[in-house]
Order: C-alpha cells, then sequence, then structure tokens
C-alpha cells in the first residue's frame, strides 16, 4: 500500500510516556501515514493542582499512603519498570521500523491548546489517536475528519474511570484488564466503542 492510500494519523500523548511516544507512533508509522505528534509536556503546576484535588477528595492521609507508595516504586520498582520499557520499545521499533524524527510535532501544555488546534487544522487529519490524561475538547476532537479515537486503560463501560485496570484487579475482574478503542464524543468515555 502505498502512503497515499494510507490513512492519516495524528497521535496525542504525554512526553514521558515512551510507550506511547516511540512504540506506539513507530506501530501507526507502519500502518497508516503518521502525520504529526501532539506531545504534552505537563507543566509542574498541573502536578500541584491534582495533589490539592487530591487532597480535598481523599484527604492527608490517604495521600501520604499515594505519596508513600509513589516512593517504594520509585526506589524498589523503577529500575526494572525501566528496562522492561526499554526492552519493550525496542522490540517495536524492530518489528514497526519508522523514521519518528521526520514526523512533524508540537510541544503543548495542553492537547486542547490554541496551537494544537492550529497543528490539527494544518495536518487535517483523516483521524487522531489519543493516548493522555486530559479531556478533549470538541474544538479539538471534531478537527480529523474520520474522528477522534481514544485508547482508555481500563475495559468500557464497566471500568471508564482512569484507574480501570486497577479497579478490575481489585475487584478480580481478570476478563476485563486490557484497553478499549473508543471514539472519542462530548460526554467522558462515553462514545461508540470499537474494541
Amino acid at each position: 500500500m502505498h502512503t497515499q492510500d494510507k490513512p492519516s494519523v495524528v497521535l496525542i500523548c504525554h512526553e514521558q510516556d515512551r510507550l506511547d511516544t516511540e512504540g506506539l507512533a513507530s506501530w501507526l508509522a507502519s500502518t497508516a501515514r503518521l502525520a504529526g505528534l501532539i506531545i504534552i509536556r505537563d507543566p509542574r503546576s498541573r502536578r500541584w493542582r491534582a495533589a490539592r484535588r487530591e487532597i480535598r477528595r481523599v484527604g492527608w492521609l490517604r495521600f501520604l499512603d499515594v505519596i508513600a507508595f509513589r516512593a517504594y516504586a520509585r526506589l524498589r520498582l523503577a529500575r526494572r519498570d525501566r528496562a522492561w520499557t526499554t526492552s519493550e520499545i525496542e522490540r517495536l521499533r524492530r518489528r514497526y521500523p519508522a523514521d519518528l524524527a521526520s514526523v512533524p510535532r508540537i510541544i503543548v501544555s495542553t492537547p486542547n491548546a490554541n496551537e494544537a488546534r492550529e497543528f490539527l487544522e494544518q495536518l487535517r487529519p483523516d483521524l487522531a489517536v489519543a493516548r493522555c490524561k486530559i479531556i478533549l475538547k470538541p474544538a479539538i476532537f471534531a478537527i480529523p475528519r474520520v474522528g477522534t479515537f481514544v485508547l482508555h486503560p481500563g475495559i468500557c463501560p464497566e471500568y471508564r474511570n482512569a484507574h480501570g485496570c486497577f479497579w478490575a484487579l481489585v475487584r478480580r475482574d481478570l476478563g476485563r484488564v486490557g484497553m478499549t478503542l473508543l471514539r472519542v464524543d462530548p460526554g467522558i468515555d462515553t462514545g461508540p466503542i470499537f474494541l
């Protein structure tokens, strides 16, 4: 299939998620025409706002429990996780070789920024694939001709929140641990499910 025959795709993902910025991007470039990358660089202010929101939601004690787990994960698990991630990315890059350096990209603090909208309008992709933790506004998700699709970590509609896989594991609902491909609509994880 010639490059012109393949649908054009824009990937929206977070900068620190190498499995997306490199692995998923390589796969997309091998199966479609990867027209662009919208890379989200999370500002520290967003992290502080999220922390304050979480403290209000669960209280200091439970928030400190989360911080303790994150410290444990960084001290005890991070090296093994990084090694696995690096190995997996290398495997994906070998299987789906792509010249990602030549793909146009923009770095934004939010995919809803005017710069991201202008970038999408300029590229006019057939579709967008979102792997981000930010709710997309209609001004963004409506631009791609076919639509914008999200790879949601959890099986929808049963596990629609941001921690769907975690809750499926907690409930020992192992048949519901996975991802859902759904089309973005004005609701939150409410669009038509494709996979």
